[in-house]
């Protein structure tokens, strides 16, 4: 390894190159190692704090790239996390990246993990490599994609807002959707949250109570709330980001049974993350979130497989290129 001594500043010297392609296994994981110790070395440098950012913002981007190699080389993913151990504790002194190291997506407790991704980068003074992550993962693709993911679901709501609509949230996590629509104009429509974390739903009550919003509360995991759900019920079903963290034979039962629980006429959304997926390294190494990624085909697939033929979905890409954002509208006239 190049640093000997980690508290002999003079060794923290931040040059992140490419391994060349087709390095060996053993050089690549010593480089992964290297590559961790800069990050702890940039927590101890005297620097300017934007030159900190962008150093930090290099070593994570570099990493990624390595772990890639890494992969290709035949490394295991439980090795190149153990090379990475020291960034991974590093990086883990932000707040966001230790949420993201313990809190898998689809788990109760993502639901703060995700707000925190996407709020508004707060600390800029970029006086400690956490602040410096926080702000790199914040301002990113993927932290936009989640919002985008957002505002998709709270532009349908708003379109279904009408006295006497139904509409079905589920995996509502903390309904920022539903807040965001309030914020925009009326919701007159009765709304039935699900979601199987208790702390979810109470964070959703207290956000609402004051809203005079009619709706009911509903504990329980996703897939198995579906399969009791009545026919011709609701008029929109959202399913916030639950696809990202299903298989593709349990989300072709999902949709045929919220198919069936929509009204003629009615509106089914869905999004999926995007295949090829940049972040996934990432996402994986850095964090613990394993993603099932999706291309356009898989998606059509998917909808092929479970609504009727005559059925058009829109299926488009958001701003990031990370997600796919899909409507699936049932016609009002069967046959």
């Amino acid at each position: 390894m190049r640093h000997n001594d980690h508290n002999d500043k003079s060794h923290c010297l931040i040059a992140p190159l490419l391994p060349s392609l087709g390095a060996a296994p053993l050089g690549l994981r010593a480089r992964l190692e290297d590559l961790s110790d800069d990050v702890a070395c940039l927590g101890r440098l005297d620097i300017p704090p934007l030159l900190r950012f962008h150093r930090v913002m290099e070593c994570i981007h570099v990493i990624a790239a390595t772990i890639l190699q890494a992969e290709q080389a035949g490394l295991r993913q439980q090795e190149i996390a153990t090379a990475l151990g020291t960034a991974r504790t590093t990086l883990g002194l932000s707040g966001l990246l230790s949420r993201m190291q313990k809190w898998s997506l689809g788990d109760p407790g993502d639901v703060e993990t995700i707000e925190a991704l996407i709020a508004a980068p707060e600390d800029s003074s970029f006086q400690d490599v956490a602040s410096c992550a926080t702000h790199v993962f914040r301002a990113s693709p993927l932290a936009q994609q989640f919002r985008n993911r957002l505002a998709f679901q709270t532009r349908c709501i708003l379109r279904f807002a009408d006295h006497g609509q139904r509409i079905l949230s589920l995996s509502a996590g903390g309904a920022l959707d539903v807040v965001d629509a309030v914020a925009l104009g009326s919701i007159r429509s009765s709304i039935t949250f699900n979601d199987p974390a208790s702390d979810a739903l109470m964070l959703i009550e207290n956000r609402l109570g004051t809203f005079g919003i009619i709706h009911e509360l509903v504990r329980s995991d996703a897939l198995t709330y579906a399969e009791t759900l009545p026919s011709n019920r609701f008029d929109l079903i959202t399913t916030g980001r639950l696809l990202d963290t299903t298989d593709s034979r349990r989300s072709q039962e999902l949709i045929r049974q919220l198919w069936s629980a929509l009204v003629p006429g009615g509106l089914l959304i869905f999004s999926s993350i995007a295949r090829p997926n940049p972040y996934r390294v990432i996402l994986s190494i850095l964090g613990d979130w394993q993603l099932i990624e999706r291309d356009t085909m898989d998606v059509r697939r998917l909808i092929a497989k479970t609504a009727p033929p005559a059925t058009k979905p829109v299926v488009v890409a958001d701003t990031s290129g990370l997600a796919h954002l899909v409507e699936l509208r049932k016609p009002r006239h069967q046959g």
